[in-house]
């Protein structure tokens, strides 16, 4: 049981590392037309929920979310300020994680053809 909660924080530390790696050197935001950007932050989201479970993908969709939060705070584009709200930049975000573990927990029920 001990050794199941280190290896979450543990996976939880290294994807959340990632993230905001992705974040700070902004190679996880690829600019867009207007300003706006597109994301493959969200990759170490999923891998953390499929990997560890909802709560794991939960804590590097925060990640994720304030990262997003940061982004919108310096402007570069017309949708910026739509995101400098938390209700759309962060919990989105932190809901991918549990989203994503859903999907692939109904994947694993159903046989393979």
């Amino acid at each position: 049981m001990p050794q199941e909660r280190t290896r979450k924080i543990v996976v939880t530390g290294i994807l959340g590392a990632i993230t905001i790696f992705l974040g700070l050197t902004r190679l996880g935001l690829i600019p867009w037309l207007s300003g706006a950007s597109l994301t493959i932050m969200h990759i170490p989201v999923i891998i953390g929920a499929v990997l560890e479970g909802p709560v794991v993908g939960l804590a590097i969709g925060l990640i994720f979310g304030v990262f997003s939060l940061i982004n919108a705070s310096m402007p570069n584009g017309v949708t910026d300020p739509l995101f400098l709200n938390p209700l759309i930049s962060i919990l989105p975000r932190i809901f991918i994680g549990p989203a994503a573990w859903l999907v692939w927990s109904g994947l694993k029920k159903r046989p393979i053809v």
